[in-house]
Parts: C-alpha cells; structure tokens; sequence
C-alpha cells in the first residue's frame, strides 16, 4: 500500500464514520451498520473512493484480536468456566450439526464432497466481531442470551483450526485427516496450557513492576505486547489469534490491573474495529448482484434459515428458553471473518473453484451486512415472546434473574437513569431498584430491567440480582435510605463493590460509616466541574485542568475518609 494511499483511505475512513456513525445512532441501529455502509458508499460499489488492500485487512485482524482481549478483561476464569455447557455442549452441537446439514444441502446440489465439507463448515462459523460489538452495545453480553452466544463464538474460534489443517488433507483425497487433527488438538491443548500456566505467574508481577516507574506510556506498551504477543503465540501453535488475546484478557482480568488495561485499549479497539467493519463494506461487489443475483439470494437465504433454525432448535436441550432460543437463532446466522480464511485455503488448495469461492464469499460478505437488522429483530422478537407469555413485567424481571457481572442501581430518578445509560453505553447491564412505580414503569419502556420497592430491603436487592453482580450504586437523594442500603450491603454481601451518591462531604463520611466503599459527594464534583469551565476560557490546558481537579478532590476525600 503507497503512502498516499494509505492517507486517502484514512482520510475517507474517518470522514465517512464521523457522518455514519451518528446517523446510525439517531435511527436507533448498531455501529456495525453505520461502518458497513460506510464501507460500501466509499467502496468499488459506491464512489469508488477506496479498495480493500493488505494493510485495510492486517488493521482489521488487529481490531478484532483488541475486541476479543476486552470481552476476555470482562470475565475471569471462574466465569469462564460458566461458559463451559454453552461453548463444549451448544458450541460443538452447533457447529457439527451446521456444518453437516450445510455439507449435504450443497453435495446434493451437485457439489464434490471435499468442496462441500470445507464450504459447509465454514459458513457454520458465526461472525465473532460482528456480534460481539452488537451485545456490548445493546448490554447483552451479560445476559443469558449473550453469555450463550459468546461460548458458541470462543467454540467456534476453536473449530477453525480442524477445518484449516482438513483443507490440503481434502485435496490430496483426505489421506491421514484423523491422525491430523488429533495432533492439531494435541498442540492446541497444549499451548492453551501452556499459555494459561505462565500468564497467571508473571501477568500480575509484571504489571506491578510497570506500575512502580510511572510512565503511562510504558504499561500502554506492555499492554499492546500482551494483547498482540499472546495472540502471535497461538497463532504459531496453530490457534487463532484472537482467541489468544482473549485467553490474555482472561488472565488480566485476575489482576489489579484489569480496569486501567481495559481504559488503555479501548480506543484502539474502536478505531481497528472500525477499520474492520468497513473493510468488510467495501469487499461488497454489487455487481454480482446483477450477475448472479438470484443465486447469491438463494444461498444467502438458505444459509440464514438453515443455521438460525438449527440454532433455534439447539437452544431449548441447553437450557434456554424458547425466546431466548429464537433470538439466538437471529444473533448467529451469518458466516464470519474466519470464512474469508478458511475459504481462501480451499481455493488456493484447489478444494473449491475460484468462481464457486467468489459466490460464496459474497455470501459471507451479504450474511454480516444483515447481521445488525436481523439481531434487532431477533432482539424484538424474543422480547414479545416472553411478555406474550408471561407479562412485560415478568420478562424484564426474568432478564434481572439472568444478568451477572452487572451493576445493581438503587434509585431509577435524574442520576439513577443517567448511570444506567452510561453502563448501557459501555455494554454493561443494569437494574435498576425504586420505590416509585412510575419511575419503573418509565425504565421499563425503554428495556431496562427495573424492581420496584425499597432497596434496602434484601428480598428486593437479590431480585436485582445483586449476588451475581459486580458493583452496586446508590444514587437516592433521600440521605437515610442511602444509609440504611449501604449498612444492609456490607451485612449481606460485604465483598461488594458499593458506591454512593453523596449529598456532602458529611453525608458522604456517614455512607463510607454505613458501609459504602466510595462515596461521591454531589456538591464538590459539581463546584469543580464549575472551576474547569472557568479555567476553559483561559484556555489552560485540558491535562494542566485534571492535574488540578485530581488533587483538589484527593485533598477534599482525604478530608472525608478521617472526618
């Protein structure tokens, strides 16, 4: 890729994103969307602007590997190990029955039966960056739904290793294919092992190390290492990448340094994400369309059938319900990025015919330009379903009895709200518990899960789900009953992180008393957003602005911690 190139692309990238992405926000719809038609408007089937080249494709497999490593961050190995019925029982049920069904449906179309095997398994595999970014969006990832999907994803991350290794085994007539893949599984296992051994010995002295010398550029640097490193390992044992990042987040995710790591490559993995998505909207060639449309139509159509009513079907035998089922099927029926790979070897391999490839890789390419509307839908769906079935009250606090690693928000008013939609932004969910049945009707409108009742009262803080959940938040202006939830926490559940709203510094002295660990005293964030402004018309730096705001509230919350 030339220089100029390279800033062309970059120039029409971010030009083309910063008019999208809103637009796609207003109408209510995933980033995904805005970034594949921003793709596909600048592309060789829009304005011709820009075309997809090697360094568009080594961005994108580096914007994936980032999203992996901060789902990884999200979890740890304990909640890991909850994946485990869904990644081992539903992943490999959907992965061998797709792959199967597909592999016959074609064969039967006259196919070969090496071409059909490759094809079959390879469109079985879901998009994991696709999906991934549209649950962290939506808040989904911690639900019943997302934890499902997210074991089916890490499994089928996994099957991409057998399907490589099969593909010049198949040219060459399948000779020696199961002494293969029992050494490809062999070698995963091991460097897995391997990988998770020294990771949990080394992860947390180093970054303590780093930690000591101050330079934030430094703990950035670890990080990129960490994250690329662990994803270079795996691939060199014959793993993907990105599954390596994540098996790192994992492991930091065990450490003290998981939030600050998680801060540093958030932006990175927005951008490359991005970079990701687009390059996935310019690979759109509308001119098959008009070429072969009908059969690109048709196999689309079947691919998305086929593998959401599998998926469907799978869903109730692993414990889902039947709405959770079907927006399962909605949330996983387009083949993935790892389909360009595996469908790329069988080509060059000769496994499958270069027209035959190009048809089906613009099936792969329609499959994820559908993904967002198909999981909206889906998402709507299951939504009707379970309020059919039972009431829309009983199926929001059904999506409460399904959270974990979630933030119980005590009081749904002005600040509850606004703390619910800032997690909500962050993929992170939330209920919400107030005594005001108005207030939780108005939550409930919007999709958030919401209890109605005195938070202090411990009946109505476990149907929040508040022994599942990471943090709890107290934003009630009512200084008593802010107390009197704080004191039942630290009964209850005193290894909960707790963060109170404050009213001053005396209350908020009361509260860390009471049992909250942070206490936030409304008044002194106020004054010193009100002194940043001020120092904004003099045009002081931003970083000179937080250096001063950050002492003077360490100043004035030591005061509070000894009054």
């Amino acid at each position: 890729m030339h220089r100029a190139d390279a800033i062309d692309f970059l120039l029409v990238y971010f030009a083309a994103a910063l008019l999208l992405l809103p637009l796609s926000r207003r109408l209510g719809v995933s980033s995904v969307l805005g970034y594949l038609a921003a793709g596909l408007l600048v592309g060789p089937s829009g304005l011709s602007w820009v075309e997809k080249n090697e360094a568009v494709e080594i961005a994108s497999e580096v914007g994936v590997l980032f999203l992996l490593f901060v789902v990884g961050l999200e979890l740890s190995s304990d909640r890991l190990a909850g994946l485990r019925r869904d990644a081992l029982g539903l992943g490999t049920a959907q992965v061998l029955t797709t792959g199967a069904v597909l592999a016959l449906v074609l064969a039967g179309f006259g196919t070969t039966p090496a071409a059909a095997i490759v094809i079959g398994f390879s469109l079985a595999l879901s998009s994991t960056a696709i999906v991934l970014q549209i649950l962290r969006e939506s808040g989904e990832l911690s639900r019943r739904t997302g934890r499902a999907a997210l074991g089916v994803l890490l499994l089928q991350d996994l099957a991409v290793v057998p399907l490589l290794v099969a593909v010049p085994l198949l040219a060459r007539g399948g000779e020696g294919l199961v002494a293969a893949l029992g050494l490809a599984a062999l070698k995963a296992v091991v460097a897995v092992a391997v990988l998770v051994f020294v990771g949990r010995r080394i992860l947390q002295r180093l970054y303590t190390e780093v930690a000591r010398l101050r330079e934030p550029e430094v703990a950035l640097l670890l990080t990129l290492l960490v994250a690329i490193g662990t994803g270079a390992l795996t691939e060199a044992a014959g793993l993907s990448a990105p599954l390596g990042a994540f098996l790192a987040g994992v492991l930091l995710a065990e450490t003290d340094f998981r939030h600050q790591v998680t801060a540093d490559v958030l932006p990175f993995r927005g951008l490359l994400l991005g970079v990701f998505f687009v390059g996935v909207g310019l690979s759109i060639d509308v001119s098959l369309l008009a070429d072969r449309g009908f059969e690109l139509a048709l196999l689309v159509t079947l691919l998305l059938v086929a593998k959401g009513g599998l998926l469907f079907a799978l869903g109730r035998p692993f414990g889902l319900t039947t709405a959770q089922s079907l927006h399962l099927a909605f949330l996983l029926p387009q083949a993935g990025e790892f389909a360009f790979v595996t469908l790329g070897a069988a080509i060059a391999a000769g496994v499958v015919s270069p027209e035959a490839g190009t048809l089906f890789l613009a099936t792969v390419t329609a499959g994820m330009f559908l993904s967002p509307p198909f999981a909206l839908a889906g998402r709507r769906l299951a939504t009707r379903i379970d309020r059919a079935a039972s009431g829309g009250a009983a199926s929001l606090d059904r999506e409460a009895r399904e959270l974990e690693n979630h933030v119980v928000v005590a009081g749904g008013g002005r600040v509850g709200s606004t703390v619910i939609r800032v997690l909500a932004e962050n993929g992170i969910g939330a209920v919400a518990v107030d005594a005001d049945p108005e207030r939780v009707s108005a939550l409930r409108r919007i999709g958030v899960p919401a209890v109605v009742g005195d938070a202090s009262r411990s009946v109505l803080l476990e149907a929040a789900g508040v022994g599942r959940a990471r943090a709890v938040v107290v934003t009630l202006d009512d200084p008593v009953a802010a107390e009197r939830i704080c004191s039942a926490l630290r009964r209850d559940h005193p290894k909960l992180d707790v963060i109170a709203r404050a009213s001053d510094a005396a209350h908020g002295a009361r509260l860390l008393e009471a049992g909250a660990g942070v206490a936030v005293a409304e008044n002194l964030e106020g004054s010193l957003e009100l002194a940043a402004r001020a120092l904004e018309a003099f045009e002081i730096p931003g970083p000179e602005i937080d250096r001063c705001l950050d002492a003077l509230r360490a100043d004035d919350y030591a005061k509070l911690l000894r009054s």
